[in-house]
This record gives structure tokens, C-alpha cells and sequence, in this order.
């Protein structure tokens, strides 16, 4: 992030950028604080995991996260194959 935001900052760039802080495209700083915000709030996946989580090594049969606390794999990425469907729909 703070290399992007470097880059973002060069003249070059600068002019086309102005105001994307402010439009929430970009941290407001190179704050810690400001750059954890920026990835909570505008990071997303518009992929479908699938078979990314191995079920007994990752998770346990209730999905909980092994060595978490209150951590859950609440997605299709503990499948260990595909469905012939989109993956966002065998939810409960």
C-alpha cells in the first residue's frame, strides 16, 4: 500500500489522483492506522474460493479455524470439489 501510494503521489500521477483520499479510493495517510482501514473497507474477493482450506488440517468439523479463537471458514473454500453451481449458492 505505501508503495502504491508513492507512486500515486509522483507528479505524474498526482494530477489525475487529486481528491481519491477523499473519494475513499486511496488511504488518507501512510499511517498504519489509515492504511488498515483502507484494506477493511474497500477490500473484497469478486472471485469463488473453492478447495482453498484442507477440512481436518485447517479446520475442524465444525469449521472452526485450528489454533484460532472465534474464527470460522464460513465459505466454499473447505469444499474438497467443486459443485456443478455457482459456489455462492449452497449457503444455509
Amino acid at each position: 500500500m505505501r508503495i502504491a501510494r508513492e507512486q500515486r503521489l509522483t507528479s505524474l500521477l498526482q494530477s489525475d489522483l487529486r481528491g481519491a483520499a477523499d473519494a475513499g479510493l486511496a488511504p488518507r495517510s501512510d499511517s498504519d492506522q489509515d492504511i488498515d482501514e483502507f484494506i477493511r473497507t474497500q477490500s473484497f474477493s469478486f472471485y469463488h474460493p473453492s478447495g482453498t482450506c484442507m477440512m481436518g488440517k485447517v479446520v475442524d468439523h465444525e469449521l472452526r479455524v485450528r489454533g484460532l479463537e472465534n474464527v470460522r471458514v464460513a465459505d466454499t473454500s473447505i469444499m474438497p470439489t467443486l459443485v456443478t453451481g455457482n459456489t455462492n449458492a449452497p449457503r444455509s
